[in-house]
């Protein structure tokens, strides 16, 4: 097996060189997930093809990733928020301290009540079991070792930051959704746009949610004043630089993996 080191500040950017680079959580992860990653990527693209023949096949498909959204998001800051093993719960909140500009599921609420009906409301006893498991394994993590769920907030939240921006671009050419008003397009909606994607070019001053704190705020989001190449970039680099032990940093990229063994189910 490849053997996975606790990152150090060398392995984080700096002066390591590139074979310390090659140790940064992040790349161990993506060498670690790759194959099913592939899997998972090529599973999307048949998926949207269908939804994006159908406004509301594209809300029921959504849907899904609400619940799921929902639980990695709300899990980690009730975690954050509450009292464990407190090495683990300061690296998580640094995790968690994206929350007010990386917060998925209440923008995804107003892309379901757009493509649903005003009347949608949140009904996990609908959802398929592949989901409702997806959620209730969330809150088995957070019950019992909370740190495990920086990869599930990692990987979906990179996937937004990433990939999203072009299934935003193929929801507007293939929907016919206005991507100056972000109509169904709130989802992918960074830097205090309103579904419309900001210059990745230059660097913005950062909100106070993502500079540090707990990783609460409840329901509430504050808006993003950095780019979106600026947040990629902050949040990549607050993933390498967490400090834990090698025997979490392994339980964390083995999480990694099931990340994507649960996204594709």
């Amino acid at each position: 097996d490849e053997a996975v080191a606790t990152p150090t500040p060398s392995a984080s950017g700096g002066a390591g060189g590139a074979g310390a680079a090659d140790m940064r959580l992040t790349s161990v992860m993506r060498r670690k997930t790759r194959g099913v990653h592939d899997i998972s990527d090529n599973l999307v693209n048949v998926r949207l093809m269908a939804a994006f023949a159908d406004r509301r096949v594209y809300g029921e498909a959504l849907s899904n990733f609400f619940y799921i959204y929902h639980a990695i998001e709300t899990e980690m800051e009730r975690a954050c928020e509450g009292k464990g093993e407190l090495k683990e719960l300061e690296e998580l909140r640094k995790i968690g301290a994206f929350l007010p500009e990386l917060r998925r599921s209440e923008l995804m609420r107003e892309d379901l009540e757009f493509f649903l009906g005003k009347d949608w409301k949140p009904d996990l006893a609908s959802a398929s079991a592949a989901v409702r498991e997806y959620v209730g394994y969330m809150r088995h993590l957070a019950r019992t070792k909370p740190v495990l769920l920086i990869p599930y907030a990692y990987h979906n939240w990179m996937a937004i930051l990433a990939g999203g921006q072009m299934i935003r671009k193929l929801a507007i050419r293939t929907m016919g959704l206005d991507k100056h008003t972000g109509k169904g397009l709130r989802t992918f909606a960074l830097g205090g746009s309103r579904g419309e994607e900001k210059p990745t070019r230059g660097e913005e001053k950062p909100t106070r949610g993502a500079a540090g704190g707990r990783g609460g705020g409840g329901e509430q989001r504050e808006e993003s004043t950095r780019t979106m190449g600026a947040l990629r970039k902050a949040f990549k680099e607050t993933v390498d630089s967490l400090c834990l032990d090698e025997e979490t940093i392994k339980l964390l990229v083995d999480e990694g993996m099931k990340v994507f063994v649960l996204n594709n189910s």
